[in-house]
């Protein structure tokens, strides 16, 4: 009688200028190793200019590091360390963010709640503060409001033992998928398509066509770092949407594609990945609300304002 071969999974970290985040989060992988699976980490550094690569290479040994020229952006970083983790057979593909960091066990409790859901991709609930009470648990689809609404829940009852969070989107804050997924003959990751924002809910779309669900395993939890408040957003991302600054940001805020509220990334996600018709009125929809952004900015809170990379 032989013995179930031990999983692999590979963790798939998109770096762009990491430091200090991403040795914590490094540490914090480092920490789910037992003998349930085997871990493997890419970093798939994206032009850093900060040494990000050097200080990994320092402390670690066993970490696998590709190279970008600056231009994969999340989508694409995370299309380039999926497929060297699946060229090594991986069994198992697991996305975080350089900023997040793992709660003791998580992939262990992934990896089993996987085990009983072939067809699920399992995802840790997300807190900016470790303070906070409210649990992130990914995003409810809503046509008729709005593309995406963030499903909270209080801390107690998400560390209940029996709790699981349905969802219809999530981000790539610690996600667990079954390579299974990746081998379906479909393009899931589509950075050509949306190479940084709605890249990750594009991939969900996607993967429910093809019979995968998205869940987030109550107790599994990721610190996620907060926003870092920057100067320019033509060389980040904009992820408050309703506000801009000043008037030298308006052509960034519509054109750039690190931009959240683009002309291009938000109409076109809703045109192909909303129901025929809908897909129709929230594009417009998304059109006009970055011109109405944009004609009333100057009556904006002046804390309103928070940009991301």
């Amino acid at each position: 009688m032989t013995s179930e071969k031990t999983p692999t999974i590979t963790a798939v970290i998109p770096m762009h200028n990491g430091l200090p985040h991403i040795i914590a989060c490094i540490n914090s992988l480092k920490l789910q190793e037992c003998d349930d699976f085997n871990l493997r980490i890419i970093v798939v550094d994206d032009g850093s200019t900060d040494n990000s690569a050097g200080e990994i290479g320092k402390k670690f040994n066993d970490i696998q590091i590709l190279s970008g020229d600056g231009n994969l952006w999340w989508t694409g970083a995370i299309a380039v360390g999926t497929r060297k983790a699946l060229d090594d057979d991986a069994d198992y593909i697991f996305w975080i963010n350089e900023d997040d960091t793992l709660s003791d066990g998580a992939l262990q409790n992934l990896l089993q709640s996987l085990r009983k859901n072939k067809k699920g991709i399992a995802g840790c609930g997300v807190v900016f503060d470790s303070n906070s009470d409210r649990i992130v648990c990914g995003y409810s689809l809503r046509y008729f409001k709005w593309y995406s609404q963030a499903l909270y829940y209080p801390r107690s009852h998400f560390l209940s033992p029996t709790f699981v969070s349905n969802c219809d989107l999530n981000g790539g804050h610690g996600i667990l998928i079954p390579q299974t997924l990746f081998t379906q003959g479909k393009a899931v990751i589509r950075p050509a398509i949306f190479p940084h924002y709605f890249g990750d809910f594009d991939f969900y779309v996607q993967a429910r066509k093809l019979g995968y669900k998205p869940y987030i395993v109550g107790g599994v939890l990721v610190l996620s770092a907060p926003p870092r408040a920057v100067v320019s957003p033509a060389s980040v991302g904009l992820l408050t949407g309703r506000r801009i600054q000043s008037r030298k940001h308006i052509l960034p805020y519509l054109f750039s594609r690190k931009s959240q509220h683009n002309l291009r990334d938000r109409p076109l996600f809703a045109l192909l990945d909303f129901p025929p018709g809908l897909n129709l009125i929230w594009a417009l929809l998304f059109v006009m609300a970055s011109f109405y952004c944009v004609v009333f900015f100057p009556f904006r809170k002046k804390d309103d304002i928070q940009y991301l990379r």
